[in-house]
């Protein structure tokens, strides 16, 4: 009995290099993708996660929180960090929008907005995580460039340890 030959063999070879063709493309942005992750979106400056106890200590543990967090921190890992670090209390975000940058060193937020927010989401505790001025380099993307405008009662200032500060309205 003669055998027949299997004329099959090159198509399914030319199947498989086609289909492995496909995986690599659909594989290929995602691993891209992983590797052009910035920095700042998976580490934590330590000197907030710092700070942050600090926070803890000084509030109640039914406070309600204002964090400003800026538009660089696209996955709101400030806001994040600090609502779990300092949970059970109530942390509510204040984004800063891109447009609020007019200069390098000037900005158009002012503590006197900023405790208008307060007000307005019944809030009693303000956390500020600012450079001290704009030519200090964040290699996280953090913080603002440079602490908001205005004036600011000292009376108000609860606690103020490296670049945050802690705003107490009742005080």
């Amino acid at each position: 009995m003669r055998r027949r030959q299997d004329n099959r063999a090159p198509a399914r070879r030319l199947q498989l290099g086609v289909m492995a063709l496909i995986v690599c493309a659909l594989a290929l942005p995602a691993a891209a993708t992983d590797l052009a992750t910035p920095r700042n979106l998976t580490t934590l400056p330590p000197a907030y996660d710092g700070f942050l106890n600090t926070v803890r200590d000084a509030t109640p543990v039914g406070a309600r929180l204002l964090v400003v967090d800026v538009y660089s921190d696209h996955g709101q890992q400030l806001f994040e960090r600090s609502r779990d670090a300092l949970y059970p209390r109530k942390v509510i975000i204040q984004p800063v929008q891109r447009w609020w940058y007019h200069r390098p060193h000037r900005l158009a937020l002012s503590w006197r907005y900023l405790m208008y927010r307060m007000r307005h989401h019944h809030v009693r505790y303000l956390i500020v995580w600012a450079r001290p001025n704009g030519r200090v380099r964040d290699p996280w993307g953090w913080s603002l460039p440079v602490p908001p405008a205005g004036s600011l009662p000292r009376r108000l200032v609860l606690l103020q340890r490296g670049w945050g500060t802690l705003l107490d309205l009742q005080r």
